[in-house]
């Protein structure tokens, strides 16, 4: 995934719910007795190396008038295990993206308020990705290809969410330190302009900093950055206190 297309061939589906007969709901009212939260755990027969997990949410509230609705997001995972066979994939559980659904689908169609069930749930069938064949894998041993690419550098001071803010060139002189300024303010309009819903506290803390350098030029000191090299705090938000168990144990 580090250096193919997101687009196109070569998707699997890993897990998926429609309607629950049994218990008589739609996945999407578990979602919400959950308050939102689902947990997924990765299998251990899949590769080391990078993957990008496509979590999809489709709402069928207007799928009877023709306006099936899907909220996608999209996460880089580095999985590191010494698990490094390839998996031999059936060809009808490999789909491309976009083209793995179609707007005829009976599921994408499907009328829930004159429901006919079982419902059709569109997309491949789920994968089944079988447990490594020498039994359990090593995640830390030498022979563990490790992470290369997307790890947070060690001379971060701060980060949001995928922005990542390091620190000003150092400077001796008036003109030096209007530059450090001036690069300062540049990350910050970079983290703003990135910040996903989840906040912007990492762009607060920084701004912070940049107004200390720059209180620091207009005030004569031309010697810095000030508090070279020291982390910035944030606040980062609380865990939910209740995860609920992944969904494919």
């Amino acid at each position: 995934m580090s250096k193919n297309s997101a687009t196109g061939s070569g998707w699997i589906k890993l897990w998926d719910e429609g309607y629950d007969g049994t218990a008589k709901k739609w996945c999407t009212e578990k979602l919400i007795a959950n308050k939102g939260l689902l947990s997924f755990e990765i299998p251990e027969g899949l590769p080391a190396g990078y993957w990008l997990f496509r979590p999809e949410l489709l709402a069928l509230h207007e799928a009877d008038k023709g306006d099936p609705q899907f909220y996608v997001g999209c996460a880089q995972v580095f999985v590191q295990s010494s698990n490094t066979a390839a998996l031999e994939i059936p060809a009808d559980r490999k789909v491309s993206i976009p083209g793995h659904v179609h707007a005829s689908d009976p599921g994408l169609t499907f009328n829930i308020y004159a429901p006919k069930f079982p419902y059709p749930l569109p997309g491949p069938k789920v994968f089944t990705v079988p447990p490594p064949k020498n039994g359990p894998v090593d995640t830390t041993g030498s022979s563990v290809p490790k992470q290369a690419q997307g790890v947070i550098p060690s001379h971060y001071v701060v980060k949001n969410a995928n922005w990542i803010g390091v620190e000003v060139p150092e400077y001796r002189n008036e003109k030096g330190c209007w530059a450090s300024s001036d690069s300062c303010w540049k990350q910050v309009g970079t983290c703003y302009d990135t910040a996903p819903p989840t906040g912007d506290a990492g762009c607060i803390a920084m701004e912070a900093k940049c107004n200390a350098i720059q209180d620091a030029c207009s005030d004569g000191d031309f010697t810095g950055p000030p508090n070279k090299d020291k982390r910035l705090t944030v606040k980062e938000p609380k865990l939910p206190a209740n995860i609920p168990g992944p969904v494919n144990e």
